[in-house]
């Protein structure tokens, strides 16, 4: 397992990060170790916005929305 986590795996791509080649590729996050290379993504939901109260949400309100459609993604 530590092989796997050798820094030596992981310096090529922050050497081809910091190359002109890469001057297009920004605001990215790569997962990289054990020879494979990864760009990770996180996935949201269109979520449900509050406008009054400053934005502030209330426990009762936040279980209240807390379904598929709302905050939570549609299964």
């Amino acid at each position: 397992m530590k092989v796997q986590l050798n820094p030596a795996l992981v310096s090529p791509l922050i050497v081809y990060l910091s190359s002109d080649d890469a001057k297009e590729l920004t605001g990215k996050t790569f997962y990289v170790g054990g020879g494979r290379i990864a760009e990770m993504r996180m996935v949201t939901f269109t979520g449900v916005t509050k406008t009054d109260q400053g934005g502030l949400w209330t426990p009762k309100e936040i279980r209240e929305a807390m379904k598929p459609g709302a905050i939570l993604m549609p299964e």
